[in-house]
């Protein structure tokens, strides 16, 4: 790092090497921003990653052998009620039903919001619906009461949310973004009439993927802004055209570009700085072995430490003098 910022010194020493044959001939590039699929990122986002590795796990087949075909089960969380953890509890609980309704178990709904709708939906009375609805109260406990055909479970299906995350490292040949996930969880089957314990175990589900850096760059961005429940939180409205211009690519650019020069009577050296910060980037030795004759470089957008350089805008210096100022990335 202590090389980056010796630039000046380092073009001072060209107004004495007196090496002017040299010249830019001209610059082809090859470097392109990767398209963003965002049906394709939809389903990279880490919700849904989470969403795989728990649609891999499998039910043990001492609760799946313990449920008869008229059973009707209720599932339960036996982690207690943490407002940060709603998101993961209604993730496991649409894994779990899912995987037991492709089984043909009938499951029950007991979410407190849901029961209160269902009551007031399920009764023949606009009063019903206004209470619940409209009144100040919204509790269907004091407003509404059964219509009697609500059903109940002959077994509760209970778990507790050991492990459910994902860690990731990048990758530092080509910065894309290695992905590790893990759902951990305790079962627990209760038989509803005798509150007998049938079956307790754990279980565990291992998911592992790897998305592009400029996948990963849109991904941790699009959460931050996008995401109903931080808007709820009094997050800033990002106008359509912010929107579309958040949208049309970040992250590293691909690709190569070539530098064709006109060699002079002995070797020297050309440099890319950052326009921005004018640290050094990249040192390019132009021989001086036919002078006169055209020295092709092509420049893989590595800088000398072998790391992907950013989007944004680069000077090419030549003779002490900048020769020409470019973009790369989106």
């Amino acid at each position: 790092m202590k090389n980056m910022y010796l630039l000046p010194f380092i073009l001072s020493i060209f107004a004495f090497e007196g090496c002017y044959h040299v010249a830019l001939v001209s610059v082809e590039s090859n470097v392109t921003t990767p398209m963003i699929d965002i049906d394709r990122l939809i389903y990279d986002s880490p919700p849904r990653f989470i969403d795989r590795a728990l649609d891999k796990m499998r039910l043990p087949e001492g609760i799946l052998s313990k449920l008869g075909y008229s059973d009707k089960v209720m599932i339960s969380c036996l982690n207690r009620e943490n407002p940060a953890e709603i998101g993961a509890r209604s993730a496991v609980d649409r894994a779990i039903i899912s995987k037991l309704l492709s089984g043909n178990t009938r499951v029950i709904e007991r979410s407190k919001h849901l029961i209160g709708e269902i009551l007031a939906e399920s009764l023949p009375n606009e009063n019903s619906l206004w209470h619940y609805y409209v009144t100040s109260t919204g509790d269907s406990s004091k407003t509404l009461k059964s219509s009697g055909s609500m059903l109940y479970p002959a077994k509760i299906l209970a778990y507790r949310i050991l492990d459910l995350g994902i860690t990731q490292s990048i990758n530092q040949a080509d910065y894309d973004i290695y992905r590790f996930g893990v759902a951990e969880l305790e079962l627990r089957l209760i038989d509803v009439s005798t509150s007998q314990i049938l079956y307790s175990g754990i279980v565990t589900s291992v998911d592992e993927d790897t998305i592009t850096n400029s996948e990963y760059t849109l991904l941790s961005r699009m959460h931050l802004r996008y995401y109903p429940d931080d808007m709820l939180m009094g997050s800033n409205s990002i106008s359509l055209a912010s929107q579309q211009n958040f949208l049309s690519g970040q992250g590293f650019a691909v690709g190569s570009m070539t530098f064709n020069f006109t060699e002079g009577v002995q070797a020297t050296y050309a440099y890319i700085s950052d326009a921005g910060t004018n640290a050094l980037v990249k040192k390019i030795e132009i021989p001086g072995d036919n002078p006169g004759s055209t020295f092709s470089y092509t420049w893989n957008l590595m800088n000398d430490p072998a790391q992907r350089i950013k989007p944004g805008d680069y000077v090419l210096w030549l003779g002490g003098r900048q020769v020409r100022t470019f973009h790369i990335g989106g």
